[in-house]
């Protein structure tokens, strides 16, 4: 994986690579949320999957966010979420 932020667009771009090339049907783009949820002091990033013409959605979510939102663990509400392709 290799990323940059983009800066006209406000999000970083995702590129895989395989065998030192990029594999131009594969990236992500993440963005960072617009507010921040108390009391983390990062933002949460909301992200979109490209694989060829198909996408999907994603999130990575602040842990200390979550710990105060849920009373499980970070750890065992990132498992319940479904993940893309069975990963």
């Amino acid at each position: 994986l290799r990323w940059r932020w983009d800066d006209a667009s406000r999000r970083i771009i995702i590129h895989f690579w395989s065998d030192g090339k990029r594999l131009d049907w594969r990236w992500d783009e993440l963005r960072p949320s617009e507010e921040l949820r108390f009391p983390s002091t990062v933002p949460d990033l909301i992200g979109i999957g490209h694989v060829g013409s198909a996408t999907f959605d994603y999130s990575f979510l602040s842990a200390t966010a979550e710990q105060l939102q849920a009373p499980t663990s970070a750890a065992a509400a990132v498992v319940a979420r479904p993940r893309p392709y069975g990963d």
